[in-house]
């Protein structure tokens, strides 16, 4: 089990984190881009290849399903834990517990850069008490925190993080559309976000609508992009840059250019299961994230007040929803709540920040805090029993919930890895 810095055992990869972890010692130590040797090495059993998300292609090669955007990020911390594996003696292959741990504290620092980002985003339309108050609930209320210590090896907390950059370059870029440098970081954050999960691209479209209210402001942006055409064509090209390698690395390993590497998986456009929303048992969003109601709350007070960020948020919003629904295991499977939505908390804080800061000079603030406070400690006390291994994997039912939540155990076996 890995806990990070709050950590009291030894991490161990696990999960989808396998997949995403992999990239590290098979390219950095192995420098092999087929995983030939990762799999020589550590998966000698074919049935063990599934939860790395590797499968073996005709040419030989393994198909690495998982981007490698996450690996991209932690990899200076990884080369620092495999430098002080070495010095201790020990034989660093990669996955001993200096590594994997040196590795996963890049979800917190990726984590970290997202939230000092999110609050200089917010910071620009709300009040400062309000920014603070969201920044919290984001942190605890949402699953956050889980996949910034508990799951560091997956992608959640990293896209968490890239997505409160973009939100916050985007805003520089129009602030100062003349600037390159601006520019470049824009299509930098961007194509980051894609990397690290293909399908936050709906992410990039919507916020790329940051400061559109109407039709007439649509057609001021375009014209204002045309006006700028050779910075936005240097925001593209780096938006594309990081994209090129993982393409040439599923390339090469399916002999096809542009194939899909989540063979046999895909999503059901037409039956999208808005229990990803509301069940309890395959975990859903709100029951595991509760304070998430208040973000949907806000987003009237956002159209109201500030509707230039109201349609990107909305349109983000919308699509990523619908996607996370038609995928054809919306639970996305072992997680504590609907670890889908994670990447689109950035987004989810806009309204959230609009609600609290309307109601700051109002009488109904403390009634909002008091909210806020009772739904977040409900995140933390279902996160602590998760981690404890009394939470089942996919969830419990309300009864079971409140249970667990207050020092309770369920009967079965336990969920601790």
């Amino acid at each position: 089990m890995y806990v990070g810095t709050l950590a009291t055992t030894t991490s161990r990869v696990k999960g989808d984190g396998n997949g995403y972890y992999a990239y590290l010692p098979s390219v950095l130590l192995d420098h092999d881009t087929s995983f030939r040797t990762l799999v020589a090495a550590r998966f000698p059993d074919p049935s063990t290849l599934g939860p790395a998300g590797l499968t073996r292609q005709p040419s030989g090669a393994y198909l690495e399903k998982y981007s490698y955007g996450a690996a991209l990020i932690a990899a200076p911390l990884f080369a620092v834990g495999h430098l002080a594996a070495r010095v201790s003696g020990r034989e660093a292959d990669g996955y001993t517990s200096t590594e994997e741990f040196f590795a996963g504290l890049g979800a917190l620092a990726a984590g970290m850069i997202g939230l000092l980002a999110l609050r200089s985003f917010l910071g620009r339309r709300f009040r400062s008490e309000a920014v603070t108050v969201t920044l919290v609930a984001m942190t605890l209320g949402t699953g956050l925190l889980h996949w910034m210590v508990y799951d560091p090896l997956y992608s959640h907390a990293y896209s968490f993080g890239a997505v409160a950059v973009l939100a916050l370059a985007m805003t520089r870029f129009r602030e100062d559309p003349s600037s390159w440098s601006r520019a470049i970081a824009l299509g930098l954050a961007a194509g980051i976000v894609i990397l690290l999960r293909i399908p936050n691209v709906v992410l990039v479209g919507g916020l790329a609508l940051l400061g559109v209210d109407s039709r007439a402001a649509l057609v001021r942006r375009i014209a204002a992009c045309r006006a700028h055409a050779g910075r936005i064509a240097a925001a593209g090209a780096c938006a594309v840059a990081p994209l090129i390698p993982q393409e040439v690395i599923w390339g090469r390993a399916t002999g096809h250019w542009l194939a899909s590497p989540y063979v046999g998986e895909g999503f059901n456009w037409t039956h999208p299961q808005l229990a990803a929303l509301y069940s309890w048992r395959p975990h859903g969003l709100l029951p595991y994230a509760p304070v998430l109601a208040l973000a949907v709350i806000g987003l009237p007070i956002l159209w109201r007040r500030h509707r230039d960020w109201a349609w990107a948020a909305v349109a983000a919003i919308v699509l990523d929803t619908y996607l996370i629904c038609a995928w054809h295991q919306w639970d996305l499977g072992v997680a504590f709540g609907q670890r889908g939505f994670v990447d689109l908390v950035p987004i989810l804080a806009v309204p959230f920040a609009a609600l609290v800061s309307a109601v700051w000079p109002t009488r109904w603030r403390r009634p909002v805090i008091g909210a806020v406070a009772l739904l977040t400690a409900t995140t933390v006390l279902g996160m602590l029993a998760y981690w404890q291994g009394r939470l089942p994997h996919d969830g419990a039912s309300p009864r079971d919930y409140v249970t667990v939540m207050f020092g309770g155990s369920l009967p079965g076996p336990s969920n601790a890895f």
